[in-house]
């Protein structure tokens, strides 16, 4: 994904239609650096296994002092803001951050081209509901830097649950402008993009996503258990 400033805006513009408002925090920063390998992201420090393994926190403080119990690293990623935990796609992801996602991890798969996955947490009052949230933050990733005739499908929603709490899915399929592509030498011509929301509790709501170009598009499969891997902390 190549990024594309102020998009976050978007999503606060989809509550504002349905009746409601909210506020989405972020800060746009330079992507971090690219890892090295693909190895399958779990709740275990990588072992060049793709077995998944039981999660624990960190034993040491970060120097950012994040949150209390927070662990904001692969493979297993706690974000007490977002009150979410989940495993990386893949390990050697490195931490970042941007408009719509106050914290994400990226692994760099093309020219200027990464592969991502975070979370954010949203207030909102009024009628907020998460099928409303996660068709907003779809609409915002669609929104991002793909080209002028880029193209945006969705290609499924379902209500879910996550840690037993009420949540949505989106699910899409991003293609890229064959010019714009061609002008930066990119191999990429699809991106697909999965935006999970849950309820945390009143007028509380999280967002995870997580975006794989289709040069990786191996690791699609492994979207659907990444998603139930999801946890409430």
């Amino acid at each position: 994904m190549s990024r594309a400033r102020g998009a976050g805006a978007l999503v606060v513009a989809a509550l504002l239609l349905s009746g409601c408002t909210a506020t989405v925090s972020g800060s746009g920063r330079p992507p971090g650096p690219a890892g090295s390998s693909d190895s399958p992201g779990t709740s275990a420090p990588p072992s060049g296994s793709d077995t998944p393994s039981s999660s624990a926190p960190p034993s040491g403080p970060s120097s950012s002092a994040p949150p209390p119990g927070a662990h904001l690293a692969c493979p297993r990623v706690i974000d007490k803001t977002a009150h979410l935990a989940y495993d990386c796609i893949i390990h050697t992801m490195a931490k970042d951050s941007d408009t719509i996602w106050p914290l994400k991890f990226t692994k760099e798969v093309d020219l200027n081209w990464t592969m991502d996955e975070g979370s954010s947490h949203v207030d909102v009052t009024g009628n907020g509901n998460v099928t409303v949230l996660a068709n907003g933050f779809a609409s915002a990733m669609g929104a991002q830097e793909y080209g002028p005739n880029a193209g945006v499908k969705k290609i499924s929603e379902a209500d879910i649950t996550v840690a037993s709490r009420k949540a949505h899915l989106v699910e899409s399929v991003l293609t890229l402008d064959t010019d714009y592509r061609a002008q930066r030498h990119l191999k990429v011509k699809q991106e697909r993009l999965w935006v999970v929301v849950v309820h945390i509790g009143s007028d509380q709501f999280s967002a995870w996503y997580v975006s794989i170009p289709d040069v990786r598009k191996a690791l699609w499969p492994r979207v659907p258990e990444l998603i139930k891997r999801i946890k409430v902390v």
